[in-house]
């Protein structure tokens, strides 16, 4: 009775162990067990059918991820793959088992338990969980473009940078290659200055460098170019000419060539032109020439026909001392002073003098030129006299009290009616009358005194 006790004991735990095994081999075979992420993953059914690939774990924001798992002993022509827990940004093609996508700046962070599954019909399998996880892409801070303008020589100039980062980094913002009369202000991140006329020119390679806690990135490089221009106002005057073409002469050719400022002048003889300064600082001597032909009226003296009788007159030189506000005259008085120099020294033009050179006989021209018109309009000299000869005469003699001025105008007509060339100038008849009484003198004097030999 014991032995068969003991055989049947036996038996049960023969049976026990087969059960076990049928029952490890069936989970098997319907893809149960563990699960793992990252690495290389796969799952068989323990008859040649599986589902392996090791997909990538991490990707940048803009990068773009791509994995396929690898399928074998299935059916291939009735492939389903299916997806658990697909991350919003990516897609995935339920026929070749691809998950793609590119991550958005804004898709940082996790992705975890994706699951990729793949059956035939007849048998299922799948991979193993993983995790996707998307890492920040640094974004490059952006600016507004500085603008082009166009300067007058003395005029300020300010401009506030614009800029901006999508990824909120606190930034820090400076610019490299600033022409040397401008500065940037990191605080107010504000670049401002005030040209001169030798600051004429065009500055390259100007950067705008943001630094965004990560690096100096260039956002972007200008070539900045600056037009320095001088605004010349003032008159022409005989009487006020309306209709002068007024242009700055800067080869000294007497002809408007191209490129060369011009603007006619108003009822007043008002004009105003912006001169290039490169132009300006290239010569040591600058000035402006009206024409008065078809079309320009003496406003004082409207009979005057300067189609049939043209003039050309100029300005004296441009005083450049302050820029912002050059202030110039064009009368038949500032022209006599070029007329002077033309007679005394005709190739002052082409001499190459210097400023200094030019000043010295320029100066001394104006001299003989004041000291005609004083004579010729019996005036005392001073130095508001002077100004006034060489300005706005016809203004001045209404505001001015220390002289009457009108003779001034008069001679100004005459210069013009005449075309007079300097060092002549207009002889008053008091003045030929008591010349013609001395040289009588003289001669009855020379006659006494052969007659006595």
């Amino acid at each position: 009775m014991q032995a068969k006790h003991k055989k049947e004991t036996l038996m049960m735990r023969y049976f026990n162990q087969i059960l076990c095994i049928s029952i490890i081999s069936f989970l098997s075979a319907c893809g149960g067990g563990g699960s793992s992420s990252g690495g290389s993953t796969g799952i068989s059914d323990g008859n040649n059918a599986s589902i392996t690939g090791s997909p990538t774990t991490s990707v940048y924001e803009q990068q773009v991820y791509s994995f396929q798992p690898r399928v074998s002993g299935l059916n291939s022509s009735n492939l389903s793959f299916s997806i658990d827990n697909k991350p919003d940004w990516a897609e995935f093609n339920s026929t070749t088992g691809v998950l793609f996508g590119t991550p958005s700046y804004e898709s940082e962070g996790s992705y975890p338990n994706i699951r990729i599954r793949v059956s035939d019909g007849n048998k299922n399998l799948s991979l193993p969980l993983f995790d996707i996880t998307v890492l920040n892409t640094n974004r490059i801070p952006t600016a507004s473009p500085i603008p082009n303008k166009s300067l007058r020589a003395g005029e300020s100039f300010e401009y506030q940078v614009d800029v901006s980062d999508a990824d909120n980094d606190d930034l820090t913002v400076s610019v490299a290659n600033l022409p040397a009369w401008a500065s940037f202000n990191e605080t107010t991140r504000t670049i401002s200055g005030t040209p001169n006329i030798e600051d004429a020119g065009r500055h390259s390679n100007i950067q705008l460098i943001v630094n965004d806690g990560t690096d100096n990135h260039v956002v972007d490089t200008y070539s900045l170019k600056v037009e320095y221009l001088v605004e010349v106002t003032g008159r022409v005057i005989d009487g006020y000419i309306e209709g002068a073409f007024v242009f700055f002469d800067a080869n000294l050719n007497n002809e408007r060539d191209f490129g060369e400022a011009a603007a006619f002048s108003d009822e007043n003889g008002h004009y105003s032109i912006l001169i290039d300064g490169t132009l300006i600082t290239e010569n040591n001597i600058n000035y402006l020439k009206a024409f008065l032909g078809e079309g320009a009226i003496d406003n004082s003296r409207p009979e005057i026909n300067f189609q049939e009788t043209p003039v050309m007159l100029a300005s004296l030189p441009l005083d450049l001392s302050n820029p912002n506000e050059v202030i110039t005259y064009i009368t038949p008085i500032t022209d006599a002073v070029y007329k002077e120099l033309d007679a005394k020294y005709p190739s002052w033009k082409t001499a190459e003098l210097n400023s200094e050179g030019f000043n010295e006989i320029f100066s001394e021209a104006e001299q003989v030129v004041l000291d005609a018109v004083y004579n010729y309009a019996d005036i005392s000299k001073s130095d508001i006299v002077d100004r006034a000869i060489f300005s706005d005469f016809i203004a001045e003699n209404k505001s001015n009290q220390v002289t009457d001025l009108s003779k001034v105008q008069d001679y100004a007509e005459e210069l013009v009616d005449q075309k007079v060339l300097f060092p002549i100038s207009p002889i008053d008849t008091e003045t030929e009358t008591e010349t013609e009484t001395e040289t009588e003198t003289e001669t009855e004097t020379e006659t006494e005194t052969e007659t006595e030999t």
